[in-house]
């Protein structure tokens, strides 16, 4: 049996857009049901999103394995009504049945009660809906960080940079004083191209400022100490090692979509930010005394070495700035 690793909770973006695959509404009361974007106070789960995802996470976790044959779920959708005092019923799968769908089903079931939505300030039934990805752990036996994560040499690093710049430039004679500056379509590439290979996350910032093969083979060397960013929990997923500060983690790659994990070294102090230009909430992870391992971003505990300005907030999808502070 596979092991339930994550889930991801979509619902607030996909309200509108799943309301043609909603059951007609229940009649058992009488009451009125509005749709989402009827209300204008939405319902809310006791704590915020992050607490509703950790709510389901943990139930799912605890009582669901995916079948050995191979059978995966994809995206399941839920769709229930909260009434004015706050209690869920009505609770159906509307996409992606099966056990998984059942379970998902009962967990929703024992859900606390909702801050309810509200029409003219009065509380009001709504319909919702809720996405949900699951994500399995198909390694065994489980991997540890050492294993994914690769520490090379200068040595090494050079002969990688070397061939690659040799490669993207169309140069035999590579050396460290090669000017990679003259042509910045070949250095966004080779840059790129080195990130993969590496394993490391370069900033707009950072490519514009290197002249030389030198100095872009120092800069991989140098991340080799840098944070450990994990897209996917227990470590796994894509890899990134980052150490320069990010003013804005837009689109272009800047930083990872989502965090699963992170490992941030000793002597190292990395504040998250939920807005760009390092503003709005904050998360710290502090270790400036000792190496801190978080194997996942989906259960944060906020103590010792990790605290934050709210516990709200979903910091696996929410990190837009990055500031690195040493000791």
């Amino acid at each position: 049996m596979q092991k339930l690793l994550m889930i991801s909770l979509l619902f607030y973006s996909l309200h509108l857009g799943a309301q043609s695959e909603l059951p007609a509404n229940p009649a058992a009361t009488g009451e009125k049901v509005y749709e989402m974007f009827d209300v204008q106070t939405p319902p809310k789960y006791p704590g915020g999103d992050m607490a509703l995802l950790k709510y389901v996470f943990a139930n799912m976790q605890s009582s669901y394995s995916a079948p050995d044959s191979g059978q995966i779920p994809g995206k399941t959708i839920a769709a229930f009504v909260i009434h004015p005092d706050g209690h869920v019923s009505d609770i159906q799968i509307v996409k992606g049945e099966g056990p998984f769908g059942d379970e998902l089903k009962r967990v929703l079931g024992t859900m606390p009660q909702w801050v309810p939505a509200t029409v003219d300030g009065l509380p009001v039934s709504v319909r919702m809906t809720l996405p949900v990805q699951p994500e399995f752990d198909r390694s065994a036996p489980e991997l540890k960080p050492s294993s994914v994560i690769r520490q090379l040499d200068s040595a090494a690093i050079w002969e990688g940079v070397r061939i690659k710049t040799a490669e993207i430039f169309n140069e035999d004679a590579i050396m460290p004083s090669f000017r990679i500056k003259k042509d910045k379509d070949k250095r966004q590439s080779l840059a790129a191209a080195l990130e993969a290979q590496f394993q490391v996350n370069m900033s707009d910032d950072d490519v514009r400022s290197m002249k030389r093969a030198g100095s872009l083979a120092d800069y991989i060397f140098r991340a080799q100490k840098g944070m450990i960013m994990f897209s996917k929990t227990g470590f796994k997923g894509k890899v990134e090692r980052m150490i320069t500060d990010r003013k804005s983690c837009g689109e272009n790659g800047d930083c990872l979509n989502f965090v699963g994990a992170v490992i941030v070294p000793k002597g190292i102090r990395v504040t998250f930010y939920n807005r760009p230009g390092f503003k709005g909430e904050q998360m710290v992870i502090d270790a400036t005394r000792e190496e801190v391992r978080i194997a996942s971003f989906l259960d944060l505990k906020f103590e010792g070495p990790v605290s934050t300005t709210n516990e709200s907030v979903n910091w696996r999808e929410s990190v837009q700035s990055v500031r690195f502070g040493r000791q």
